[in-house]
């Protein structure tokens, strides 16, 4: 018995770093794929945001099915866990994989409207543009919760630098709208890449579910 736990301890870890090396590659290499449209193709920009958007949700959709599908079989597998599963035990099982698999995303689902739709009605006003409310939905949706956060307050402060430093460059008092989207695109970038470090680092950490 104690085999089966550990040789199901170590399916679970497994299966857990190869999700994680799944979805760090594929935020990797989208956002880097939105960075070069940004620079070589803009008008392709909005339609690369929206195909972005499609396949993370798709993608997070996806690990949560195989996630819950890979608990049924590996606990239905054990003699102890298999009377947590359906038909036996539903509740629990359907319980644990929302909690699991499910409710990080929906929360920075949730989190990717709520902020979307305050940056629609900032695009109303034309402090943004079209392109900009579709970014941050995307980045929420990326990095997940709480590191949404850290995404956002490293746009704002990226997007001050570089107004700043062209503004300086060029002489002249700062009266033009301030453009997020390269500054979010970076952001984005950076918080792929340490988003948890920080995290950690200024306690945010303790959000994460």
């Amino acid at each position: 018995m104690c085999a089966i736990k550990k040789a199901v301890a170590r399916t679970f870890n497994f299966l857990s770093r190869i999700l994680s090396l799944i979805i760090f590659w594929c935020s990797s290499i989208v956002s880097a794929g939105i960075l070069i449209v940004y620079f070589k193709k803009r008008n392709f920009l909005k339609k690369a945001i929206l195909i972005g958007i499609a396949f993370f949700i798709l993608l997070f959709l996806g690990i949560g099915i195989f996630q819950s599908v890979s608990t049924y079989y590996i606990w239905k597998a054990d003699p102890i866990s298999k009377y947590l599963i359906p038909p036996v035990n539903p509740n629990y099982f359907y319980q644990y994989c929302l909690f699991h698999y499910f409710l990080n995303f929906f929360i920075s689902l949730g989190a990717a409207i709520f902020l979307g739709l305050i940056f629609f009605i900032f695009k109303k006003k034309n402090y943004v543009d079209f392109n900009e409310v579709l970014l941050v939905v995307l980045g929420t949706i990326i990095v997940g919760s709480p590191n949404f956060i850290i995404f956002l307050g490293l746009a704002f402060l990226i997007a001050i630098f570089l107004d700043l430093w062209q503004n300086y460059k060029k002489r002249v008092k700062i009266k033009r709208k301030v453009s997020l989207i390269l500054p979010m695109l970076i952001s984005l970038i950076l918080t792929i890449l340490a988003g948890n470090i920080i995290a950690k680092y200024i306690g945010l950490a303790v959000l994460r579910i």
